[in-house]
């Protein structure tokens, strides 16, 4: 008889690693979000950007399961960065992780498609949406049952 808590074609619990789109121009910003990912046991693989030429490359690459961009970067900002997702990797969900906004660009980004908005810095609440979008990607049909 099947394990019931084993998930279709895995082990229990074996999961493939989130693959995640990163628009930044800060590599120090970068960083600090790869290693908080990492700590709070979210296994990915990143692959980070920072100009319009090297995001649109990446977004003709395999499909992600989520992308993360700042909302200002030099020459480029990110709700073209929205746009572009929208049309060439529709369904992707897209956070916003920026430094400063006002309430308006958040409201203006949200109802443009973004899934959510977070600033830097707030690691917990990226955490936290992180998990969701990760539980959300798996479907129920590969959640452990514990």
């Amino acid at each position: 008889m099947p394990n019931r808590s084993t998930p279709p074609g895995g082990e229990c619990g074996a999961r493939p690693p989130l693959r995640i789109l990163h628009l930044e121009d800060d590599s120090t910003d970068a960083e600090l979000i790869q290693i908080q990912l990492r700590r709070n046991g979210i296994d990915c693989r990143i692959v980070r950007v920072a100009t319009r030429a090297a995001y649109e490359a990446a977004l003709r690459r395999p499909a992600f399961d989520l992308i993360l961009s700042d909302s200002s970067l030099p020459a480029f900002d990110g709700l073209s960065a929205l746009v572009m997702a929208l049309e060439k990797s529709p369904g992707t969900p897209f956070v916003f992780v920026t430094g400063h906004t006002s309430e308006e660009a958040v409201e203006r980004a949200l109802s443009q498609g973004a899934t959510d908005y977070v600033f830097k810095g707030d690691f917990p609440r990226l955490m936290r949406v992180v998990q969701q979008i990760r539980g959300g990607a798996e479907g129920d049909a590969n959640r452990q049952i514990v």
